[in-house]
């Protein structure tokens, strides 16, 4: 007696599993196809300028892609978007009040943020000393002297 039948099951387990590897391969290509994209980082070259004003900086903007001002903040500075209102490009010069004694320049992309440089800001442009920033608060004397925190 012979029989065919036993290979049929063998051959639909066979099938089942290559249709479930389609499918998964399907689904792996949709899922990780499908991320965005991320927007290259500018490449800019800007350096710090003296100003008159002892409590200033200048950033010029040297050379490198031109940016749209309203995709960048200066963080450390008093007015973040000091570049906005405009584009950047070689020969543009900004003064800015830092907070800081370091700036840095951001981009923000579509999908994503730069550091696109990083500046160092002498302590003699800050309008206040660093290491005075506690004891020129009158609320932390206060409250330092009321708690003996010293």
């Amino acid at each position: 007696m012979r029989t065919d039948r036993a290979i049929s099951p063998v051959i639909g387990v066979v099938l089942m599993v290559a249709i479930v590897v389609l499918l998964a391969g399907i689904t792996a290509t949709f899922v990780f196809g499908s991320t965005d994209e991320t927007d290259p980082q500018p490449d800019v070259v800007m350096t710090v300028v003296d100003t008159a004003d002892s409590t200033t900086v200048a950033l010029r903007y040297e050379s490198g892609d031109t940016l749209a001002g309203n995709k960048t903040r200066l963080v450390g500075a008093i007015d973040e978007t000091a570049f906005h209102g405009g584009k950047l490009q070689a020969g543009d010069t900004v003064e800015v009040t830092p907070t800081e004694q370091e700036l840095k320049l951001v981009w923000s992309g579509e999908n994503t943020d730069y550091v696109v440089q990083t500046f160092e800001v002498e302590t003699n442009a800050l309008p206040y000393n660093p290491e005075d920033v506690d004891r020129a608060c009158d609320w932390v004397e206060k409250t330092s002297q009321a708690t003996n925190w010293r």
